[in-house]
């Protein structure tokens, strides 16, 4: 009886499908006469990865931030306007309470940007009236004559009495 033993390993072969890792091992035995093949294949959990998306700055509007006295102040309604080539910022500010003072003074500092995200200008506003509850004319006007697509806004200064 002819008997003869072939073992081949092919190898380990990985490929990465839908975050998952596969692996497959082939083993060949052939005995007299007839050939059988027997396959492993392995599954393991590639690591997770972690991937961040940057959203890009809008093109157009205003963007309101509050820095350290977020919950402190609202913003309602602001706007972009321009007024003979001088870009705005129109709206109402509100001193919503809950500091541990009264104010006597709150400042909102403004940057405008062009259709391509570049700064073109800067603003202010402020105010030494600051009553709770009561919305403020706001107006953070640039300092220069230029075209603006889109500004930020943030409140960067608030004094107490």
């Amino acid at each position: 009886m002819l008997m003869s033993l072939t073992v081949g390993l092919l190898g380990l072969v990985g490929a990465v499908l839908a975050g998952c890792a596969s692996s497959e091992a082939r083993e060949t035995v052939t005995v007299a006469g007839g050939t059988t093949t027997v396959t492993e294949t392995a599954t393991e959990e590639a690591p997770a990865e972690t991937v961040t998306v940057t959203k890009p700055p809008p093109t157009s509007g205003v963007k309101a931030s509050y820095g350290e006295w977020e919950g402190l102040f609202k913003i309602h309604g602001a706007r972009l306007v321009s007024r003979y080539g001088t870009p705005s910022v129109l709206g109402q500010f509100e001193y919503l309470g809950g500091g541990d003072c009264d104010l006597d003074y709150v400042e909102v500092s403004g940057t405008f940007f062009d259709r391509k995200n570049k700064i073109v200008s800067t603003g202010l506003w402020n105010s030494d009236t600051v009553p709770e509850g009561v919305r403020l004319p706001t107006e953070v006007s640039s300092i220069d004559e230029v075209p603006a697509s889109r500004a930020e806004i943030v409140v960067t200064g608030a004094t107490c009495a």
